[in-house]
């Protein structure tokens, strides 16, 4: 027969797996929220969530958008509302099927003595467009470890599911919250795959032009222009003032008269 001891330990080990098929972890929990929680007032300060931890039961006061991927039917779902942070569960409520009526255009529920016992007093769902609807949710409890900015509020109704993480600001009566007018987008999954860029193909190193003897062209000389000497002036021909032979029928028809003396 086994020992006491390994039939212990065998029940501690069927205990533990037993507890880990039972409880989701919230990773995988959070997988299952679909819709999207968005500013009832287009991220205006006009519709602010509220932690008051003031009141004899600590209450929270949530309005926004749902946009939903199915049509909800409030009237015959269930329905739940969370807030959390990393102390754990800080309100837990929910509603059962039938519960929220049709009052008009909207779906509604009410109880007043929720304020004094805990639990949930108000429920308003309106549709707004084909899938979206506004909500309006005031729930009641006690709230110990609401002491983190850090807080996460989870919606159910029926099949649809809702979630949205935001950094409260504290006030003196507890939290306060804007939500933003659209939904953050969802960051990549996974580990991001690095794709290596290739290395450049390196270009040829162009060929320098052959370095030739540069040959001087001789710059051509002027001719220098033939200087025109100019003509000279004739000297006119001196007109003596005495004839030393006399006339010319002196000289040669008559004897010059310096002869003849």
């Amino acid at each position: 027969m086994p020992s006491a001891h390994f039939a212990k330990l065998r029940r501690a080990v069927a205990l533990f797996a037993l507890s880990l098929a039972l409880a989701p972890t919230t990773a995988g929990a959070e997988k299952n929220f679909e819709g999207t929680i968005v500013s009832a007032c287009e991220g205006t300060i006009g519709c602010p969530n509220k932690v008051n931890l003031r009141n004899p039961f600590d209450t929270l006061q949530f309005q926004a958008l749902l946009n939903v991927p199915t049509p909800l039917r409030p009237g015959d779902d269930k329905f739940k509302i969370v807030l959390r942070n990393l102390n754990g569960k800080q309100l837990s409520e929910k509603l059962d099927p039938g519960q929220i009526v049709r009052e008009g255009n909207a779906f509604v529920y009410r109880n007043d003595a929720a304020r004094d016992t805990g639990g949930i007093s108000r429920v308003t769902l309106r549709r707004k467009k084909a899938h979206e609807w506004r909500i309006t949710v005031i729930a009641h409890g006690i709230m110990p470890g609401a002491t983190l900015a850090n807080m996460t509020i989870y919606l159910v109704i029926g099949n649809d599911t809702f979630v949205t993480k935001n950094v409260w600001s504290a006030r003196e009566f507890g939290w306060l919250l804007h939500l933003p007018a659209t939904a953050p987008t969802p960051g990549p999954t996974g580990s991001p795959v690095v794709t290596a860029t290739p290395a450049p193909t390196p270009t040829a190193a162009p060929t320098p032009a052959p370095t030739g003897t540069v040959i001087a062209t001789p710059t051509p000389t002027l001719t220098p222009r033939p200087t025109s000497t100019p003509a000279p002036t004739q000297s006119p021909a001196p007109t003596p003032t005495s004839d030393p032979y006399g006339s010319v029928f002196e000289a040669f028809v008559a004897a010059p008269s310096s002869l003849l003396n």
